[in-house]
């Protein structure tokens, strides 16, 4: 098993070269060798990878935008292919019903086979609305995986959110295995309310 950092978390240090470059030291120097490459500045690939190198950091998994992966496909493998990560990741994609998840699925279906094919893993990382209802007992993430594979349509599967939308974690990782590999966690902080008696 590996332990990555995810770069989410210092978004605010990583807006140009410099910023990323020193997000990158201070994080090497911390202990970790892995990152979760997510929300840098508008850097070149290239540049981003020496920075990669530099510091001996291996990057284990993406955050993309949702048009870059469908619009911009053959340079998103090529990116990846550069930092040596297989497994693209779409960091966030609002659906709230299933015309939303239909037309999602019409869009990114073609892009995570080409990256499939090109020997890289598409993963969907969820946040807690892919868990809201669209019709009896089904969610949207009931539907997005009832109409995918799981060699085209992987999971990187955040454990908060998961929990924050009152699914078990553990079970769900059980339940969809085959498509996981990698699994993002961050603290939650239990908040309980009452009403004084």
């Amino acid at each position: 098993m590996k332990i990555a950092a995810q770069l989410y978390t210092t978004r605010d240090y990583q807006k140009d070269l410099e910023g990323f470059n020193d997000t990158i030291r201070r994080i090497k120097k911390i202990g970790y060798n892995a990152v979760h490459l997510s929300t840098i500045g508008d850097i070149p690939a290239n540049e981003v990878k020496k920075v990669l190198d530099k510091y001996d950091m291996e990057v284990c998994v993406t955050h993309y935008p949702p048009d870059r992966i469908i619009n911009d496909t053959q340079c998103v493998i090529e990116e990846h292919k550069l930092y040596n990560c297989g497994y693209v990741g779409l960091g966030q994609r609002i659906m709230t019903s299933k015309e939303d998840a239909d037309a999602f699925l019409t869009e990114i279906i073609p892009a995570a086979k080409m990256i499939r094919d090109s020997g890289l893993k598409f993963v969907y990382h969820n946040h807690h609305h892919e868990f809201y209802r669209i019709g009896k007992n089904v969610t949207v993430m009931d539907y997005l995986l009832e109409n995918t594979s799981p060699d085209v349509f992987g999971l990187l599967p955040d454990l908060y959110w998961l929990q924050c939308a009152g699914i078990d974690p553990k079970r769900f990782i059980e339940k969809n295995s085959n498509r996981i590999d990698v699994v993002p966690f961050k603290d939650m902080v239990a908040v309980f309310f009452y009403k004084p008696l």
